[in-house]
């Protein structure tokens, strides 16, 4: 049966003028129309609820603008939409940097920071539980804790970095652009404060050396560590392709004692990035960083004596203070000041029990050396 006048109603999409079905959404009518709207989470076969934000439009009215979620807000006659005026750009940027904020949060699961939250500390607002249309908000959600069947247990205790002021020699603390790798990884990071784009904290322009710095309260008995983090070499490894990635004309140099490839394909790894990427490797401790006045340069002091115009100390990774816990709650493992469990020269993996398997800092394994 044909649709009656009454059925169809007028509407605008940025200066096209259409009558669309009554009941249809802004996103739909857009689309019928020739109008492009992004969207993250509308998909055929799903009930549209406006989830992402991400495909906010601007309506017309009385008061001034409004942004809408286009895929579950109906359309009415006579009807005005803007979809890329600069109150919605703003609002996809925005809800871009959420997004990919979120992405490298840890546990990826949303949660209300109770501490920061105005309904939990003032009893007032709930414009959250308001405004989800999904209805994922639950106030009186108790805590609860859960006891699980399970298969294998893995532990991920993590690890505490090395406070980096105590070699003042390098310069962190008081020359800017002198950087932890944790520090420079948030930098190498889309939400990160430059948008991902490596530049130097003390002015803002990218440099054209770059230098890491290895074994930065590793394998130094003058701050109790006499082990090798054993990670180190492999993310200054990343770092540098990364960071020749985004800056393709830098030249990154890698000073190291010895280069600790011991994962499968991690010498073909810091092969590539030699042979393929021209990162530098340079088998030498440097003793210490001198910032030149004027540039803020660092001059590194080596054989040859160049200067970077920034440099990254790959610290120490100490097994972190939780694994006390971790290890007190599967089986009571064993302890060591290097990992979690007895170290088990058959496997990285493998637990000191069986069906319990260790990561990284837990494991204690340093694996082996080669030159550069």
């Amino acid at each position: 049966m044909a649709a009656t006048a009454s059925d169809r109603v007028g509407v605008s999409v940025d200066g096209r003028t259409a009558e669309v079905p009554r009941g249809m959404t802004v996103l739909e009518a857009a689309r019928q129309m020739g109008v492009s709207i992004p969207t993250l989470c509308n998909y055929r076969g799903l009930s549209p609820y406006g989830a992402c934000r991400f495909c906010l439009v601007e309506l017309e009215a009385p008061r001034g603008g409004q942004l809408v979620a286009s895929c579950s807000h109906p359309v009415e006659s006579g009807m005005v939409v803007r979809t890329e005026t600069e109150s919605v750009k703003e609002a996809r940027r925005t809800v871009l940097e959420l997004l990919l904020a979120q992405a490298q949060a840890s546990p990826r699961v949303p949660v209300i920071d109770r501490e920061s939250c105005i309904h939990f500390k003032t009893g007032q607002c709930g414009l959250c539980a308001k405004v989800c249309q999904a209805g994922a908000i639950d106030y009186d959600q108790p805590r609860q804790t859960l006891r699980l069947e399970v298969g294998a247990v893995v532990l991920t205790p993590g690890f505490e970095a090395f406070d980096a002021t105590r070699r003042g020699a390098f310069g962190f603390g008081f020359a800017p652009n002198v950087l932890t790798n944790v520090q420079f990884e948030r930098l190498l990071s889309a939400s990160g404060p430059t948008q991902g784009h490596v530049l130097r904290p003390s002015d803002g322009k990218p440099p054209r050396r770059l230098a890491f710095l290895q074994c930065v309260g590793s394998r130094d008995t003058g701050c109790d560590n006499d082990y090798c983090s054993s990670v180190c070499c492999m993310a200054a490894t990343k770092e540098a392709i990364l960071a020749k990635q985004h800056e393709p004309g830098l030249d990154a140099t890698i000073f190291f004692l010895d280069l600790r490839a011991f994962g499968k394909d991690f010498d073909r790894y810091c092969d590539r990035a030699k042979n393929q990427l021209g990162v530098r490797y340079v088998r030498s401790f440097i003793s210490r960083t001198y910032e030149m006045p004027g540039t803020r340069n660092l001059r590194v002091v080596y054989a040859a004596a160049p200067e970077k115009e920034k440099g990254i100390g790959p610290i120490r990774a100490k097994p972190g203070t939780d694994r006390r816990l971790v290890a007190g709650r599967p089986g009571k493992l064993d302890l060591s000041p290097f990992s979690v469990g007895s170290p088990d020269p058959s496997g990285v993996l493998l637990g000191a029990r069986r069906r319990i398997f260790r990561c990284q800092r837990a494991t204690g394994k340093v694996g082996h050396s080669r030159g550069g």
